[in-house]
């Protein structure tokens, strides 16, 4: 009894010395330091001695060597308890964990549950606007289909209106221009006979040759100076910049191309205008009197075109259909309007309290469950927090965190009851060392 007495003391001291030298709590548990590796860096040996493991390994020589220290009351207190301060500290550690799964499952149940309020409530807009959108459709079903069925009816009828517009616009200018279109025929052919007799090729009968060759008009002259400027200028030059021969060749080749022009443009005229008695001059008139009732016909059929009034062409069939048609889209168009009035003050308001009447007491119910949650989970954070603060002030404050769990603390009351340690602090020192 004696010898256990000492060995309690001996366990204090060395708890003591532990505690003088400065190795706290927050300390042991952030450096990692145990007595076993501090004796093997040999620093502060005769401070950092070893616990005895059991109270055979106590020998007298040593209890004479340590140092007689008084441990504060609430120390030595703790580190004698036994195994009944150690299973109560199991329950608050195991309480604590049990606290940290279910925050844990709390705070997880809380997130499905608002990922399951905002599907809800996307559901819920999606169901309204659709749901209002199909039943508006519904209720003007009658009035759109009337006001489609009119549109492509109506516009079939307008190009069929156009159509016959068409035809009947070429059909006047033809009646009115037919004379002057006669006229030109016979005009030509009496031209292309009388060059014929005299001996003269029908290409006479051709604005280009009366320009090159029985010049009178400002504008034949200018035909005539860009004729001779292309052939005696611009295609000589042209082929020399293809050809890119020595330059005197070029001067031979430019001289070439001018020569060939001039012959070609001379053999017409030996073979036309040479031989002409005074042909070419007298079917001048003839194809002055044709340009004359070109421009007559092209001024009739810009007068009929521009002309507004359709009395000529029979459209009236297509005039009575067309009104009749708009009649019947501008009537439907405006029960139309009526009755989308009437679904926007009455009928959508009722669908959206019928779909409202579906939804919203599940979206209430996920709410609820919310804020029973939230509730459940501050009241057992507050718990943790609670209990937390007491284990570190109760039990961590002596065996740092590190040794404050509950597999540690079962060690401890194992070898208690193993009869290898007769309180806490020898218990503690046993597990220390084993790390």
């Amino acid at each position: 009894m004696r010898r256990k007495k000492r060995q309690q003391a001996k366990t204090c001291e060395n708890v003591q010395e532990e505690e003088t030298t400065g190795e706290n709590v927050q300390e042991e548990e952030t450096t990692g330091e145990n007595v076993q590796e501090e004796e093997t860096t040999g620093e502060n040996a005769q401070e950092q001695q070893q616990l005895p493991q059991s109270p055979q390994q106590v020998s007298k020589p040593e209890q004479s060597q340590q140092p007689q220290q008084q441990l504060p009351s609430d120390v030595a207190e703790f580190f004698n308890g036994g195994v009944n301060e150690l299973t109560k500290m199991l329950e608050d550690v195991t309480t604590r964990d049990a606290l940290v799964s279910e925050i844990k499952n709390l705070a997880s149940e809380g997130k499905k549950l608002e990922k399951h309020l905002a599907d809800e409530k996307k559901n819920l807009d999606t169901d309204l606007n659709k749901t209002v959108e199909n039943e508006r459709e519904n209720y003007i079903s009658k009035e759109n289909k009337i006001i489609n069925d009119g549109s492509i009816e109506l516009k079939k009828l307008k190009n069929e209106r156009n159509k016959a517009k068409e035809r009947g616009v070429r059909e006047r200018i033809d009646n009115e221009t037919s004379h002057l279109i006669s006229e030109n025929k016979s005009t030509r052919r009496y031209i292309r006979k009388t060059l014929k007799e005299n001996g003269l090729p029908t290409y006479c009968d051709t604005k280009w040759f009366y320009a090159l060759y029985c010049t009178q008009s400002f504008l034949e002259w200018i035909v005539k100076f860009f004729v001779f400027v292309i052939g005696l200028i611009l295609i000589p030059w042209v082929v020399v910049e293809i050809v890119d021969p020595w330059f005197f060749l070029k001067f031979l080749l430019w001289v070439v191309i001018v020569v060939v022009f001039i012959t070609i443009y001379m053999t017409i005229f030996l073979v036309t205008k040479d031989k002409d008695n005074g042909t070419l001059e007298d079917m001048r008139e003839h194809r002055d009197k044709i340009a004359d009732n070109n421009k007559t016909i092209k001024k009739i059929k810009k007068s009929i075109k521009t002309d507004t009034d359709e009395s000529h062409y029979n459209l009236e069939k297509y005039d009575s259909k067309i009104l009749e048609l708009q009649s019947s889209i501008e009537n439907a168009t405006a029960a139309k309007d009526k009755k989308l009035k009437e679904f926007e003050e009455h009928k959508k308001q009722q669908i959206i309290n019928s779909i409202n009447a579906k939804h919203v007491p599940i979206i209430e119910s996920k709410q609820t469950e919310i804020s029973e949650k939230a509730a459940l989970y501050k009241s057992k954070n507050d718990e943790f927090v609670k209990i937390s603060k007491l284990i570190e002030e109760k039990y961590e404050k002596y065996l740092t965190k590190s040794y404050t769990d509950a597999v540690c603390i079962n060690n401890m009351i194992q070898i208690i009851n193993n009869n290898g340690a007769t309180n806490i602090g020898e218990a503690y020192s046993m597990i220390k060392n084993k790390k």
